[in-house]
């Protein structure tokens, strides 16, 4: 059973996915491919550096900062990054996938699991909900980032409402990381029932 675990920026999808990885569960997580295709001398990173301007490179590996500054400043820039990194991706995604054989559950997890179609290699999803003050919050703070640049990642992003209709599970994760965890665990179990 492949689960699709997803959320918005700052949710607490990581979270969750290093959650359950603790509980042996493989986790297949688009954020790490997409590190690994950035990575210095990565065919994909020297596309990114001939699109967006070598201010993207500090020494040869990816400012993420300043590729995000660049890529949310309008709405073709981010096409732009996303026709680069998504096909290469999902290719990477779907060929893990295939190799992952468990006596359990597998879990894709992916921040735009609805939007690149992904959720379509899933058995069910479940969506890592947060009140959008909350997620302000935690993108200023983790990101060390500002109110304007933090909305513009959320704006950015597909609305919540569509999510939670797409969503087979609803976890809601505004209150403490002991909460997010029960309610993981509870959603755990009743997988492992499922495929008994």
């Amino acid at each position: 059973m492949i689960i699709g675990l997803t959320g918005g920026i700052a949710s607490g999808k990581t979270t969750a996915s290093n959650f359950l990885k603790s509980l042996n569960i493989p986790i297949i997580d688009a954020d790490v491919i997409a590190r690994e295709i950035t990575q210095a001398n990565h065919p994909i990173l020297l596309e990114l550096a001939n699109t967006f301007g070598l201010s993207i490179l500090n020494n040869g590996e990816l400012n993420r900062q300043k590729l995000r500054q660049i890529a949310f400043s309008s709405p073709e820039q981010l096409k732009k990054l996303n026709a680069i990194t998504h096909p290469a991706i999902r290719t990477l995604i779907i060929e893990r996938l295939k190799n992952t054989i468990t006596e359990s559950y597998t879990v894709l997890s992916a921040p735009l699991l609805f939007e690149n179609e992904l959720h379509n290699l899933c058995d069910e999803t479940w969506l890592i909900d947060v009140a959008e003050p909350i997620q302000l919050k935690r993108i200023i703070r983790r990101d060390n980032s500002n109110v304007l640049s933090a909305q513009k990642i959320i704006d950015a992003q597909l609305d919540p409402k569509i999510k939670r209709d797409l969503a087979d599970i609803i976890i809601d994760n505004s209150k403490d990381i002991n909460h997010l965890k029960q309610c993981i665990l509870k959603q755990h179990h009743l997988t492992l029932e499922k495929i008994q």
